[in-house]
């Protein structure tokens, strides 16, 4: 059994594909500004350190590579740097994506996955490590999730899909945050157990607003689009999220949780964001940075607006 590729929110032809991560890298102002040296050579078994730890973990975007994708590939361009200035580069990464449907608390997926540019494998022995821990394997909840797979294309750019593996792990709000320390301190001891070396990547999106998503700035009532002007979306996009990226940023995950409940920022990954946030704590990192953050309308304009950021860890 394999994954197939949903391709809705990227080119399913791999030429068009290039194209948007090329877009993605090259953006001068939310992305990084060019294409970063590759580090598939370090990802090879012969070349790699296994079971080093690698310094940084990743918080980014999930959204679509026409908006989301400048902002999303400053995270792996960062990924790619701390590569290169430490000589390790991943040869597993755990993908913690956000579950946009009902699903389990947490629930792996044990399948290759497949992609318009190739095939990325499973790491079989981190993932059973993990259903030991009683995460279990749930390809259906995968199956229609974007999440992990808007990753990929970036992961493939920066580090290859040969023989960088992955271990996909789909969080939902069914997720009890209190258990999130519990849980991370698990998912962190099968790192450690692993003979590889693994990068932890989060994902989630920030404020959805405008009509189409029922948000408006407050005080407004709900009308058709083009009713609330570019200029206050942008303004109340980035008021809401304002708090909450800089409890990210603090690298204090209660923090993250008491100011999304204070703002009731519709942000669509805060279970990702906080697991994230406890294993990379578990793992050594003590602090966050941010690395790039956008409206989309300031990529891509349109009626309905997200937040999007991309954080390290180390």
């Amino acid at each position: 059994m394999m994954r197939r590729p949903l391709c809705q929110y990227f080119s399913a032809d791999p030429t068009l594909l290039q194209e948007e991560i090329s877009f993605c890298f090259n953006h001068p102002t939310f992305g990084p500004g060019s294409i970063p040296p590759s580090q598939r050579h370090a990802s090879d078994p012969d070349n790699a350190a296994p079971g080093a730890d690698f310094p940084v973990a990743l918080l980014v975007p999930h959204g679509a590579l026409c908006d989301a994708g400048p902002v999303t590939a400053c995270g792996y361009a960062a990924l790619s740097s701390a590569a290169h200035l430490t000589a390790v580069c991943p040869q597993t990464a755990l993908m913690i994506g956000t579950s946009h449907r009902p699903a389990p608390p947490l629930c792996l997926s044990a399948q290759p996955w497949l992609l318009p540019f190739g095939t990325f494998h499973p790491d079989a022995g981190l993932i059973s490590r993990l259903t030991q821990q009683g995460i279990p394997v749930a390809e259906l909840y995968h199956d229609q999730e974007h999440s992990i797979e808007n990753q990929l294309p970036f992961l493939h750019e920066v580090c290859g899909s040969h023989n960088l593996h992955i271990a996909p792990l789909l969080v939902s709000s069914a997720l009890d945050l209190t258990s999130a320390p519990q849980w991370a301190q698990r998912i962190a001891s099968c790192i450690r157990q692993t003979p590889r070396t693994v990068v932890v990547i989060g994902t989630t999106d920030f404020t959805h607003a405008g009509a189409g998503y029922g948000e408006l700035p407050s005080g407004r009532p709900q009308r058709q689009h083009g009713s609330v002007s570019a200029a206050e979306l942008l303004a109340y996009t980035q008021s809401q999220d304002g708090p909450v990226l800089s409890a990210v940023k603090s690298f204090d995950a209660q923090r993250v949780v008491e100011q999304q409940q204070r703002t009731q920022c519709s942000m669509c990954g805060l279970h990702a964001t906080v697991l994230t946030m406890e294993v990379a704590r578990c793992l050594g990192m003590s602090g966050g940075r941010l690395l790039s953050y956008a409206v989309s309308s300031q990529v891509l304009p349109r009626d309905d607006v997200t937040g999007f950021a991309s954080f390290s860890f180390q």
